[in-house]
């Protein structure tokens, strides 16, 4: 049995390589499905996938840059942020990677004002911060009522 094999012609190699999809392909692609998702799902729902994938990226980005500074020699510890905890360091933690067992809180600015007038200033603070609230949602009932879309509908 003779098996005969077909040699490639330029223009058909090249018409190969046009079903080789680009970023853009594949950025259109996601748009597309994501498109399709959200009129299929209740905008509550869609948040949720929306701030899930906004936090991944974030995530990403952050991680691609303490690996590219890492790689170059330029990695610092950031308190608060991120450890590179030596395997010691797990060890005491009995293997745990949680990370705020290990990264701490970032240092906070030192604060003169003496406890008891902050708390009165913080309290004020938050009261005049209610009435504004008080008065705002007032004036959003005056327009829902205006806009036939009273508390008695």
């Amino acid at each position: 049995m003779t098996t005969s094999r077909r040699r490639r012609t330029p223009s058909a190699a090249m018409g190969a390589l046009a079903d080789v999809k680009t970023v853009g392909d594949y950025r259109s692609e996601l748009w597309q499905t994501a498109d399709a998702l959200r009129s299929s799902m209740d905008a509550a729902e869609y948040k949720h996938v929306v701030l899930g994938l906004i936090f991944l990226k974030y995530i990403s980005g952050a991680f691609q840059e303490a690996y590219a500074k890492d790689e170059a020699g330029d990695y610092a510890d950031g308190p608060g942020f991120c450890k590179s905890a030596t395997l010691e360091e797990t060890r005491r933690h009995g293997h745990v990677l949680t990370s705020s067992r290990y990264v701490g809180a970032e240092p906070q600015p030192e604060d003169d004002e003496p406890f008891h007038e902050k708390m009165t200033r913080l309290a004020a603070l938050w009261r005049e911060q209610q009435a504004e609230v008080a008065r705002l949602d007032g004036a959003i009932e005056v327009n829902l009522k205006n806009l036939g879309f009273g508390a008695g509908r």
